[in-house]
């Protein structure tokens, strides 16, 4: 047997201490979308690493992991993003009646220049030769499935 590999034993899986459960709560119940960052702050490698790896450890259906990474860095194109992100919010402005409108406006929805970086998280959609245990008859749980690894990526980013 390879040592290398971690087999999990069923009345281990639940083993964790109480320390361990505590902090699992307070990163679920502490998460909160940032929008404010500090400038010229990067993200150092190896934390992007543990953050994207808790995000590829999300639960998927049929094991399909139809997610992707794409990570953005070079301000230009974070500035054509936001710039996108704008006229967008701008058409999800419209759609409200007033006071809602001004006060949707006041929002601070983004940050997406100010961050150190931005991570794009695509779904591959695209039909699969081979059925997809529970993707199959219902290819909107790939859409679900990412948004597992969504979550995983802000609670791990939390914890960090």
């Amino acid at each position: 047997m390879n040592d290398d590999v971690a087999i999990l034993v069923p009345q281990e899986i639940a083993a964790f201490g109480e320390d361990a459960r505590r902090a699992v709560y307070e990163v679920i119940r502490t998460r909160r979308d940032i929008r404010h960052f500090a400038p010229g702050r990067a993200v150092a490698d190896d934390v992007l690493e543990r953050i994207l790896d808790a995000a590829h450890h999300a639960p998927s259906v049929g094991f399909s992991q139809p997610w992707g990474f794409v990570l953005v860095r070079e301000i230009a194109q974070r500035t054509r993003i936001r710039e996108s992100f704008l006229r967008c919010r701008e058409r999800e402005a419209d759609r409200f009646p007033e006071p809602r409108r001004t006060q949707y406006r006041s929002l601070r929805l983004e940050g997406i220049v100010d961050a150190a970086l931005n991570v794009c998280v695509v779904v591959d959609l695209r039909p699969r030769d081979e059925a997809v245990l529970g993707a199959t008859a219902a290819p909107e749980m790939l859409r679900f499935s990412a948004c597992c690894a969504v979550q995983n990526l802000w609670l791990a980013a939390r914890a960090e």
